[in-house]
């Protein structure tokens, strides 16, 4: 729902970043107090914890702590993990997640920034720097900025912080304000509010601030609440409209009764919906079914039979399936964990992919088949070939080589010279990055293809040649068929986090390999 007048109450994912110590968890702290999301017995533990720094006047306890939770973070005064928090507003509900600062742990803002719809970017104005004059922003700044902006963020919103230090002074907010929108056309960002606050006292961030009466725009809080965020599912980077798309996470043996077993399919739905008599094919294979029955995960009474349900042994008896009448009929909708049992058996595993033209309803898709149209073995005679096939018009596409943007988390440098392992969906295969198109410069904010180092932290944009094909879509197009991370399989670590610009090269067999 992108508009208030619905019944449901919308929800919106933010995520805070920006430098170190530019009071990203205390501006967290402030809209908890004000949005009343603390307990007593929050608010009492924090009175008397210790590593306070900075006390509020009116909440006589430090507001960062109420993020800053682990102990490392209070003895150092910075945050580590991000953190995440829950309130509401009379609007719409919110999850708030608090990105530490610090250059070590931008691998964390990437984390928490992949779930998120809105970035607030906290710049601090009692900075020497700023507040003398500095003809940029601080570096780490830039580099959040530009992360979120390569995530596809629908609203980023800058937030000039610790105004209180600099007595509310007009002079340098306007100057921070014309830094803040060189970088918006650097980047690309479309306008947004530059908006002055001071978590400390309060200004700015529920109520607008009668310290600065120059400003006229809205609070942190009033704009937030009159945003219109387009429709996405939740949680995550998972969309209800478009074809559907099914990764399957698992193949398990449904124990049923010895004359017989069912196999059942466990993963989430990534886009699109899912119901009983739906027309689904395999990308790769071509093999096609329907749907028979769908479960959420919650619901469902399937139980894996052998080691990590992997194998498929002998069905064992007493776990009864759920009868005709408690099987769901609606439509089960992207982002719901699901147990998809087909009315065909289907060579499938971890990794494998099912997807299906989107209907309008889910009657339309049940039209009878085209006279001839072949039958599949044991099924009924709606369940037909080309109904499941007409999916290829706007299903992902068989990808061998890409062009994404990424971000390097790891302190272990980039090798041309090695095999990773890319980690999209489901689906593990292995790659070689085979160029480094270019790499971004904070300072001009452009990228450079001048053979620079692949190290932490570095964002750019880079070629990937894949062993295996995978079904995947510009990040543009669908965050989470355009989503990947790369992995270091000797040491399990998570290298990078990828964005796919463009899909290079396409498998030749046309997509599908018996198709």
């Amino acid at each position: 729902m992108g508009e208030h007048g619905g019944s449901s109450v919308e929800l919106l994912r933010l995520i805070t970043a920006g430098s170190v110590d530019d009071g990203k968890s205390t501006l967290i702290g402030r809209i908890l107090f004000d949005a009343r999301a603390l307990q007593s017995d929050q608010l009492s533990a924090l009175s008397r914890a210790r590593h306070a720094r900075t006390i509020s006047a009116d909440a006589q306890l430090d507001l960062a702590l109420i993020t800053d939770g682990l102990e490392s973070e209070r003895e150092q005064g910075i945050t580590i993990d991000v953190a995440y928090r829950y309130f509401r507003s009379a609007v719409r509900r919110y999850i708030l997640a608090d990105a530490p600062g610090h250059e070590q742990y931008t691998r964390n803002l990437v984390t928490g920034a992949s779930q998120a719809d809105v970035g607030i970017i906290l710049i601090d104005a009692s900075k020497p720097g700023l507040a003398a004059g500095s003809d940029s922003l601080p570096a780490q700044t830039l580099r959040h900025t530009a992360i979120l902006r390569l995530l596809r963020l629908s609203h980023l919103v800058f937030v000039v912080s610790k105004m209180d230090l600099i007595a509310f002074d007009e002079g340098v907010f306007k100057r921070i304000e014309a830094l803040v929108q060189r970088l918006r056309a650097d980047l690309g960002i479309e306008s947004g509010p530059c908006i002055p606050v001071s978590a400390l006292l309060g200004d700015g961030v529920t109520y607008p601030s009668i310290r600065a009466p120059w400003y006229r725009g809205p609070s942190l809080m009033q704009y937030l609440d009159a945003l219109s965020i387009p429709q996405r599912a939740e949680p995550g980077l998972a969309r209800r409209d478009g074809a559907l798309v099914f990764p399957v996470q698992v193949a398990l043996r449904h124990a049923g009764n010895s004359q017989q077993p069912l196999r059942a399919y466990l993963g989430t739905i990534l886009r699109g919906c899912m119901f009983p008599g739906q027309e689904v094919v395999a990308y790769g294979s071509g093999a096609y079914a329907r749907v028979k029955a769908v479960y959420p995960a919650s619901e469902s009474r399937l139980q894996p039979t052998g080691p990590g349900g992997a194998s498929d042994p002998a069905p064992t008896p007493g776990i009864p399936i759920p009868s005709d009448q408690d099987r769901p009929s609606n439509p089960i909708h992207a982002a719901t964990p699901v147990a998809v049992v087909l009315d065909r058996p289907i060579d499938l595993e971890r990794g494998d992919m099912l997807g299906s033209q989107p209907p309008a309803t889910p009657e339309s898709s049940r039209a009878a088949p085209p006279p001839g149209a072949p039958q599949a073995p044991g099924s009924s005679a709606n369940t037909t070939e080309p109904h499941a096939l007409r999916a290829l018009a706007t299903s992902p596409e068989a990808a061998t080589e890409l062009l994404a943007d990424f971000c390097w988390l790891d302190n272990q440098p980039l090798d041309l010279r090695r095999r990773y392992a890319l980690r999209h969906t489901t689906r593990l295969v292995k790659v070689m990055v085979t160029a480094v198109e270019g790499t971004l410069n904070l300072e001009t904010m452009r990228y450079s293809n001048a053979g620079k180092a692949v190290g932490a932290n570095t964002i750019g944009v880079f070629r990937i040649a894949l062993q295996q094909p995978i079904f995947a879509e510009t990040f543009r197009s669908c965050r989470a068929l355009g989503a990947f991370v790369l992995i270091d399989e000797v040491r399990h670590r998570t290298l990078a986090a990828g964005m796919i610009r463009e899909i290079v090269r396409i498998r030749d067999d046309d997509r599908f390999e018996n198709g």
